[in-house]
């Protein structure tokens, strides 16, 4: 039965912000120490170098690869742009990294009028 009596959640709430404040901590510390530790690893910097050597090649790679995503967009864009998922550019967008990173087949997103 209820009293009516209004019951503040204030005192859960600062603890949550003071532990995910110390998880925070403790995770910024955790990543120095594992940074600190493969400073080391001849493995980490052969692949540091391997990366630094192809940083224009991945670059141009990232350029080609955002002008066909563009293209496909504006592609779908165009022909669905009356249902809300596809109504303006940004959404198409989403849209699309949705379905590339999500595990969706290809039938659970066909909407038939």
């Amino acid at each position: 039965m209820m009293s009516g009596k209004i019951v503040s959640f204030q005192p859960v709430v600062y603890y949550n912000e003071i532990y995910l404040f110390m998880i925070g901590i403790v995770a910024f510390l955790t990543q120095l120490q594992l940074l600190h530790l493969l400073r080391y690893h001849k493995t980490i910097a052969v692949l540091g170098a391997t990366l630094a050597h192809a940083m224009w090649d991945l670059i141009s790679f990232g350029v080609v690869m955002g002008v066909v995503f563009f293209g496909f967009t504006c592609a779908i864009y165009l022909m669905y742009h009356d249902m809300a998922a596809y109504s303006t550019m940004a959404t198409a967008m989403g849209s699309q990294v949705w379905i590339r990173i999500s595990r969706i087949n290809g039938h659970s997103t066909i909407i038939i009028d």
